[in-house]
């Protein structure tokens, strides 16, 4: 009989106070046959950043402040949670999709996005 990890895999991540990060309150409980380091885990909305990252996937996110350009993070913008590849600019932060159907979405500093953390990790959940 095959071992399954559970994950809570949070619809939207948004800020506290001081800027640590928790999931809006829902959930879903998925399993996977691997258990794999993270500090959280979000659904892939959408075929933004295909072929990598898959509509129905779960993302794995480490808690990290910005470490490089081009690197895969979770922004929290806008109300919304996105998984979009990240790159510093004098005036916001420019989220590119990695499908190349989607246009850049630039984020104002002064709109307050903030990195969640580094993408670390993604899988398809099984059925069990």
């Amino acid at each position: 009989m095959p071992k399954y990890y559970a994950y809570k895999v949070f619809e939207k991540l948004s800020a506290g106070t001081g800027y640590s990060y928790f999931g809006d309150g829902n959930y879903d409980t998925v399993f996977y046959d691997e258990q794999l380091d993270h500090d959280f885990a979000s659904w892939v909305f959408g075929d933004s950043m295909e072929p990598t990252y898959l509509n129905g996937e779960v993302v794995l996110i480490k808690q990290t402040g910005f470490d490089y350009d081009g690197a895969i993070y979770a922004v929290d913008w806008d109300g919304q949670t996105y998984i979009k590849k990240v790159y510093r600019e004098e005036d916001g932060l420019r989220l590119v999709s990695l499908n190349k159907h989607y246009a850049d979405k630039f984020a104002p500093y002064d709109e307050n996005p903030r990195i969640i953390g580094k993408i670390v990790g993604n899988f398809m959940p099984l059925e069990v």
